[in-house]
């Protein structure tokens, strides 16, 4: 049987920061300068898509 994933489908910025073993803070300058995982607007709030951040782990 498959682990399950330590990121749900739709994360937050901060369980993106803990999987990735950054601050919140580095994700968010990140995000502003367009670099790291693509970041999705849902309503007012930032998420990630988890194969988004799995695809950008493989390009890294």
């Amino acid at each position: 049987m498959a682990e399950p994933h330590p990121l749900p489908a739709l994360a937050t910025p901060k369980e993106v920061a803990a999987y990735l073993r950054k601050s919140p803070k580095t994700l968010a300058n990140w995000r502003s300068q367009g670099i790291g995982p693509k970041p999705r607007k849902v309503g007012h709030s930032v998420l990630y898509r988890r194969r988004d951040v799995d695809a950008w782990l493989d390009r890294t």
